[in-house]
Formats: structure tokens, C-alpha cells, sequence
């Protein structure tokens, strides 16, 4: 026969060592810290050397992947989660990337035109 309150006691610890794990979202370090909500400046096409269009792609590349691991650690709700944050977000990675892909149109336009001799 079973120690019911043996069992019980087990139980209860149990669940308190599972409630202390982290999450998988908590082990990783890119997880654990609130992401930025602060996008690289993309510079106008119109007048960018190459070498400010390869930074401002390299930069907003890189924005835009830790912003997707940070989404991606929270793709399941967590009690902590703020979804303001993770909508906040989300509407800053698509601005910036909409921003960017303009410029970087721009930036092509003046090649091609500067390429013909306008």
C-alpha cells in the first residue's frame, strides 16, 4: 500500500523543482534580455556611398535576427511575456525593412543612372 503522504510530499517536490527549471526560451542568453526596440538608421539611397548601403545592410540584418531568435524564444506565451513588446516589435523589423529595400531601390536607381552618364 501505498505512503499517501509520502506521495503528496514527493509530488510537491517535484513540482516545485520543475516549476524552478528554466524554459528553453529562459536557458538561452538572447532570450532571457528584452530586445531592442531601436532600429538602425538606414541611410537615404539617393546620396549613399556603397560602403553606408553595405553597412546599413549588414546592420539591419542583423537587427532584424536577433529580433527574429527573440520572437522565435517567444513563440509560445509565457506568463512573463509582455505581447506589446513582441507586436511592437514585429511592426519595427517590417517598417525597417520596408525602409531599407527603398533606400537600397534608390541607391540602385543612382548606379544605373550615373552607369548611363545622366
Amino acid at each position: 500500500m501505498l505512503n499517501v503522504q509520502r506521495t503528496t510530499a514527493i509530488g510537491a517536490a517535484l513540482c516545485v523543482l520543475v516549476s524552478a527549471l528554466p524554459t528553453s526560451a529562459e536557458a538561452q542568453p538572447h532570450c532571457r534580455k528584452s530586445p531592442s526596440l531601436s532600429a538602425p538608421t538606414v541611410p537615404d539611397g539617393s546620396t549613399a556611398s556603397e560602403s553606408e548601403m553595405l553597412s546599413a545592410r549588414a546592420q539591419v540584418t542583423a537587427f532584424i535576427e536577433k529580433s527574429e531568435k527573440w520572437l522565435n524564444c517567444h513563440s509560445v506565451k509565457t506568463l512573463n511575456f509582455d505581447t506589446l513588446i513582441e507586436n511592437r516589435l514585429i511592426v519595427i523589423v517590417n517598417e525597417l525593412g520596408d525602409e531599407f529595400n527603398t533606400e537600397l531601390r534608390e541607391y540602385h536607381s543612382k548606379q544605373a543612372e550615373a552607369a548611363i552618364g545622366h
